[in-house]
């Protein structure tokens, strides 16, 4: 879960390659990659690119630079790779289901 308490926010805003926890680790990915690429361009395509990101992580070429540098400094590969899926996956709980709710509003139920 990325929503970490304001002081350990702080710190790793200024510090993301410190991170080694699985909230901390979420925390920097979320606000690091996943947010600001949804917010750059907030469609469809933007989510399948980040959840494609997941096994190709040059598709976002902020990640893996940053995925390297967490690693190296003490965070567990797996940790990474399970924060990166959950951080995609609160960026849909928090937006994406809400812009697919407008495009149900716009364009009607698929299959409907």
């Amino acid at each position: 879960m990325p929503h970490i308490v304001k002081d350990s926010r702080e710190y790793f805003d200024e510090h993301p390659e410190q991170a080694k926890t699985d909230g901390d680790v979420c925390y920097v990915l979320y606000t690091k990659i996943v947010k600001p690429t949804w917010d750059k361009e907030p469609r469809w395509t933007t989510y399948a690119k980040l959840r494609k990101s997941a096994h190709d992580p040059r598709l976002i070429p902020e990640l893996m630079p940053l995925v390297t540098s967490l690693i190296k400094n003490g965070a567990d590969q797996m940790t990474v790779v399970e924060a990166y899926n959950l951080a995609i996956e609160e960026l849909h709980r928090l937006y994406v289901s809400k812009y697919e709710d407008e495009k149900i509003k716009e364009n009607g139920e698929a299959g409907v």
